[in-house]
């Protein structure tokens, strides 16, 4: 399969759980803006390597068969830090992880928070635009980069959480920071040349 249709199965399964998730408040805005959502999760894809799209398309196959929402699960672990009073109501829901991916996954959220911390250092006018870094600083409306990783990591077979583990890791090896590698392809969608253009025009 092409690269580009990968991402865009990747992204058509997602917004088929997405769209239909129920929050407490009616559906989100968010939900009603699929070209937003593109954006936003192939700036997340276009970065990792075949070998991880291949292992999650199949997680995403597998979860419809079983009749499992990961879209909706991953924001559910993610109450668990940002709205921990209304978790405790819907944590049943939630298959348990392994104790494999749970270590690996703290790994790679130490290595994550050190892209964040690097990266709001590098650019500290661009960073107030983002999510928070870290989960003290959630809020029910926002969750930090560490809380949204958690669970999203959360959502991922161990299969596809190993594979993740070996990538981050290669790209400490080598000095990439998939935070700022991230950011910079949403950017470039949304019409500006680099991080660095939109950092200088911030006031």
């Amino acid at each position: 399969m092409v690269r580009e249709e990968l991402i865009k199965e990747i992204i058509d399964r997602e917004w088929e759980m997405f769209s239909v998730l129920k929050n407490t408040g009616g559906v989100a805005e968010c939900q009603n803006n699929k070209p937003e959502f593109i954006i936003m999760r192939s700036g997340q894809w276009d970065n990792l390597p075949d070998k991880i799209l291949e292992s999650y398309k199949q997680d995403l196959i597998e979860a419809k068969k079983a009749g499992r929402n990961l879209l909706e699960e991953k924001y559910i672990r993610m109450m668990e830090y940002s709205a921990p009073s209304e978790f405790d109501g819907v944590k049943h829901l939630l298959p348990n992880i392994s104790n494999g991916s749970l270590t690996l996954i703290k790994q790679i959220e130490k290595i994550y928070l050190d892209w964040g911390d690097e990266f709001e250092n590098k650019f500290p006018k661009f960073s107030k635009l983002c999510r928070p870094l870290r989960s003290s600083g959630d809020i029910p409306e926002r969750a930090s980069v560490q809380t949204y990783l958690i669970g999203e990591l959360s959502s991922y077979s161990t299969r596809t959480v190993l594979f993740y583990f070996d990538y981050v890791t290669q790209c400490v090896k080598e000095g990439k920071n998939l935070i700022y590698i991230t950011h910079s392809d949403v950017v470039k969608q949304k019409g500006f040349n680099s991080i660095e253009e939109v950092e200088a025009a911030l006031v």
